[in-house]
């Protein structure tokens, strides 16, 4: 990491700045002098403060809504769940995230209703629907019926999307 201080310039006010130098030799090899850059680095840092501040703020969001909500990599695959997911689903995350694609959880009969629903949200987005019916397999097998809405939260590439699951 490079060096960061925190100084007070003429008119009160505090900057952060980054450091960086290195020294320069002569011919003999004994220090001549060195170069030195300085950054003010202030607005980088508060830009870092606010994205952490949201980030914490949505996280605590997902993480205690009382709907179950799932992000689905392009390959099905679930790459977060939030408690609510674990409590109906019946896993924990360490079991799912990374591991599971969304289409294990799927009954048989609605499978293939489930794809064509998630392939038309990644076409297009902005005509998605909410609340599909379908029915879902529990860890211990049980299968439950359930609500599923499919959101695109990547609007560059619809890679991501975020699933919601409400059990009945």
């Amino acid at each position: 990491a490079l060096p960061i201080s925190t100084v007070m310039i003429a008119d009160g006010q505090v900057q952060i700045i980054r450091e960086i130098a290195s020294p320069i030799f002569n011919k003999s090899g004994k220090p001549a002098g060195a170069i030195e850059s300085i950054t003010d680095i202030t607005g980088l840092r508060e830009q870092e403060l606010a994205l952490r501040v949201s980030e914490s703020r949505y996280r605590t969001i997902l993480e205690n809504t009382a709907s179950a909500i799932a992000i689905i990599d392009e390959d099905e695959t679930l790459s977060y769940i939030n408690p609510e997911f674990e409590k109906i689903i019946g896993y924990v995350k360490g079991e799912i995230e990374g591991k599971k694609k969304l289409t294990e959880f799927v009954a048989p009969k609605d499978l293939e209703r489930l794809q064509k629903y998630e392939r038309d949200c990644r076409v297009n987005p902005h005509r998605a629907t909410a609340n599909h019916e379908f029915q879902f397999i529990r860890f211990d097998g049980y299968v439950r019926t359930g609500f599923l809405t499919i959101t695109p939260i990547d609007r560059k590439s619809t890679r991501l999307n975020s699933s919601h699951l409400d059990h009945l």
